[in-house]
C-alpha cells in the first residue's frame, strides 16, 4: 500500500532528522556536498519518488550544505535477500558518477547499511571521478542474519 503524501513527508523528515542528530554528524565542513545513494528505478516507479534523494536534499537544506545527485545507478540489481558475496559483486558495478569536482568533499547518505558494500563502492566511484574526500552517513544499520548461512 503506497504512503499518502503527508505520511511520506513525515517519514522523510524523520529520516533526515535522525541523520542530523548532533551526536552522529557533528561539525560538518561547510563545503561538503551531500550525495544520496540512488534508488533503483523499479523502486522509484513503485513509490513514485526516490526516498534517499528527498532525505539527502532535506538534510542538506537543514544543514545549509550543497546537495548534488552526482551518483547514479549503472545497473538495476536489487540487494534484498542477496548474500554478502552477491551484494559485493552487485555493488562493485552498481554506480557511476557525473559532475564530480576535484576540490570538493562529499558526504554519501544512505538509509540502511547491511554489509557496507554499497557505501564502499559508491565511495570508490566518487574518488575515481576525482572527489578530494568522501564521507558516509547512514540512517540505520541492519546486519545480515548469520542464521541464514550468509
Amino acid at each position: 500500500m503506497p504512503l499518502r503524501s503527508t505520511e511520506m513527508e513525515l517519514l522523510l523528515k524523520l529520516k533526515a532528522q535522525r541523520l542530523d542528530c548532533e551526536k552522529t554528524l557533528p561539525n560538518l565542513p561547510p563545503d561538503i556536498v551531500v550525495v544520496p545513494i540512488p534508488t533503483i528505478a523499479k523502486h522509484v516507479r513503485i513509490r513514485g519518488y526516490d526516498h534517499m534523494r528527498l532525505v539527502a536534499r532535506e538534510f542538506a537544506r537543514v544543514r545549509k550544505l550543497t546537495y548534488s545527485p552526482c551518483l547514479y545507478r549503472a545497473t538495476s540489481t536489487m540487494q534484498r535477500g542477496a548474500s554478502r558475496a552477491v551484494r559485493r559483486e552487485q555493488a562493485e558495478v552498481a554506480f557511476a558518477a557525473r559532475d564530480v569536482h576535484s576540490s570538493a568533499r562529499y558526504l554519501i547518505v544512505d538509509d540502511v547499511s547491511t554489509t557496507g558494500a554499497t557505501l564502499e563502492y559508491a565511495t570508490r566511484v566518487l574518488l575515481r571521478a576525482g572527489a578530494r574526500e568522501v564521507w558516509v552517513a547512514v540512517v540505520a544499520t541492519q546486519p545480515l542474519e548469520k542464521s541464514h548461512g550468509i
